[in-house]
């Protein structure tokens, strides 16, 4: 087994639950995008995009196959800490323009690992939080007051209708887990104008 391969798999199998279904999750986009614009950063089959659909679901045994679409450890590596990055990104990792693709890709991919950013520090600054200090905060107003819809392009509905502290740990630990549910498309008509507000309300939520 090729030693690229050999880390991507062990790693895959020593993941927790939550971390793998966010990094298979992510993936997801990835795959969406470069289908959009015609690109291989990621290189799999059919079967495996069908496969990856319901990543919950899959086997532990077909990791093996599935760390071959990753290629090289930097990749992985740089995807799966895209799964974790809460700070802006600037400028993207040439370990993801070893194809050379167009501007237009390049532009989307960056917003698109922005987004991530962006739910990857919601999910931190939840974390821990009370139903109080939410209100406090004015949270969901402030998300209203940037845009009406902003709460859904999230998939932070539920957070309206939370009234409990456990509720909100259980949400934050166990459901918003993955970006399935992110709009990604309706947050990138947001982008140029709103993102770094976005950014601010959720990094100055302490």
């Amino acid at each position: 087994m090729d030693n690229n391969i050999y880390a991507i798999h062990s790693i895959l199998h020593k993941m927790k639950d939550a971390s793998r279904d966010r990094f298979f999750s992510f993936t997801n986009q990835i795959i969406a995008l470069q289908t959009k614009y015609g690109v291989d950063i990621l290189n799999l089959s059919e079967e495996q995009v069908e496969e990856l659909k319901n990543y919950s679901q899959i086997d532990k045994e077909k990791y093996r196959e599935l760390s071959d679409i990753y290629g090289t450890y930097a990749l992985f590596n740089e995807i799966k800490n895209c799964t974790t990055k809460a700070t802006f990104i600037k400028k993207l990792r040439p370990v993801f323009c070893n194809s050379e693709p167009s501007n237009e890709f390049k532009e989307e991919l960056l917003h698109l690992l922005n987004v991530v950013v962006l739910v990857n520090l919601i999910k931190k600054r939840l974390k821990g939080k009370t139903i109080q200090e939410l209100n406090d905060y004015q949270l969901i107003s402030q998300m209203t007051k940037i845009n009406p819809r902003l709460i859904d392009f999230f998939a932070l509905q539920q957070l309206t209708k939370l009234s409990s502290d456990d509720e909100l740990d259980t949400f934050v630990k166990e459901e918003y887990v993955t970006y399935d549910d992110i709009q990604f498309e309706e947050l990138y008509k947001l982008y140029d104008e709103q993102y770094h507000v976005i950014y601010e309300l959720f990094d100055l939520f302490q």
